[in-house]
């Protein structure tokens, strides 16, 4: 009986190599990248929250409570954009964990099916070798008729042996990668409910926020408390705004009137939103001079802010010192020299230049700069004057 051998080519076996190898690599320059990644995930995370506990810090260690009040008023937005900025960061991680686990898992039955069809070839070489009771390798080799023979099947054995043995550790090489991919696929599932067992603790936390952010809301007589408490410093300190806020809208207009008036009637700025706090004009017996109208209402924190009508976005600030101005705002030119200003707001959805449409969500509503607890304060300016939003029917009736 003829003796088989199944010895692939050293020119397919080197191929076979090679593609191993740019297959490794591959992989793990993908796998790398998400690494990193999550890698610097994990940092923000860490960063959001250290900031969170200087946050909580500053409260506790004001000394009587009415300045721990002032400081949770202050306080409170940093805190609520912190939780919401980290439930972000989970949510990324999350989405790069299952893309990873997506990943692995592709690989892991790549791989298996290489350990398949290696451990078929591996088969056949031992049914031939079991097909073949009568030949031995030394018998192989002395039974050649010539020395041109005998060097010929020297060469074909060791190259048998060799695949043989190259076989086996390719095999037991295979199964380990297999089972460490299993095992990092599962630490990975486990990071992925860890982190949603985190973001579901920090959007509890989220809410609670929000309810003890509207808690805080105060009516206008305990804003006037504030005020005429320290009348000489916040006097000062509102003309100091008004000043400023009135070079940004001479700016402004510098170009508004190269365009027309969107026309029309204004929406209303806060849908959800209709209880007026603080309506335009005179206020504090006189003492000071309100450009717009306070807006909130039940759920105030965190509701939606629209355009009040088309128009082009001159600012967005969030740059903003606690307890100070309009906070974080924006303006929009609707041309022919009139705007709108959204102040206190929490949270900005859009960006210098940017063109927005009447009812376009522009932001979240807030208690930033000088407020007493979550609304928008909106205003409307005609060439550089505030105009009352209440009445001359600038605003469509409800």
């Amino acid at each position: 009986m003829a003796l088989m051998f199944i010895i692939p080519s050293l020119s397919t076996m080197a191929r076979a190599d090679d593609g191993d190898e740019y297959e490794e690599e591959v992989v793990e320059d993908d796998f790398s990248d998400e690494k990193s990644q999550i890698s610097d995930l994990n940092d923000k995370y860490a960063q959001l929250q250290k900031e969170q506990q200087e946050i909580s810090s500053k409260i506790t260690q004001v000394k009587n409570e009415k300045e721990k009040q002032i400081a949770v008023k202050q306080q409170i937005d940093s805190q609520i954009n912190n939780t919401i900025a980290q439930i972000d960061v989970l949510n990324d991680r999350i989405e790069l964990l299952e893309d990873q686990i997506s990943k692995k898992e592709d690989e892991m039955d790549q791989k298996q099916k290489e350990i398949n069809a290696n451990f078929e070839l591996f088969k056949k070489r031992v049914r031939a070798l079991c097909s073949t009771k009568k030949a031995t390798t030394l018998g192989l080799i002395l039974g050649a008729d010539s020395f041109s023979q005998f060097l010929t099947r020297t060469e074909a054995t060791t190259r048998i042996s060799q695949y043989d043995t190259d076989m086996i550790q390719m095999l037991t090489e295979q199964k380990n990668e297999l089972e460490s991919i299993k095992k990092e696929i599962e630490q990975d599932k486990s990071s992925v409910q860890e982190d949603r067992n985190a973001q579901a603790s920090k959007k509890e936390e989220l809410t609670g926020q929000m309810v003890d952010a509207q808690n805080k809301i105060q009516d206008i007589s305990e804003m006037e408390k504030e005020f005429l408490a320290n009348k000489d410093a916040l006097t000062k300190q509102m003309q100091q705004v008004q000043a400023e806020i009135a070079k940004i809208y001479a700016e402004i207009n510098k170009t508004s009137m190269n365009t027309k008036y969107t026309g029309g009637k204004m929406g209303w700025p806060a849908p959800s939103l209709g209880q007026i706090t603080c309506p335009y004009g005179w206020r504090f017996g006189g003492s000071d001079f309100h450009t717009g109208i306070d807006i909130s209402g039940a759920g105030a924190y965190g509701a939606t802010i629209v355009a009040a009508n088309a128009g082009t976005v001159k600012v967005a600030n969030t740059a903003f010192t606690p307890g100070y101005g309009y906070g974080k705002y924006i303006i929009i030119d609707h041309g022919g020299g009139i705007q709108t200003l959204y102040g206190h707001c929490s949270a900005l959805n859009v960006t210098v230049g940017q063109v927005v449409a009447k009812g376009q969500p522009i932001a979240q509503v807030g208690s930033t700069g000088w407020s007493t607890g979550p609304h928008v304060h909106f205003e409307i300016r005609q060439n550089g004057n505030s105009v009352n939003p209440l009445g001359g029917g600038w605003l469509e009736e409800g």
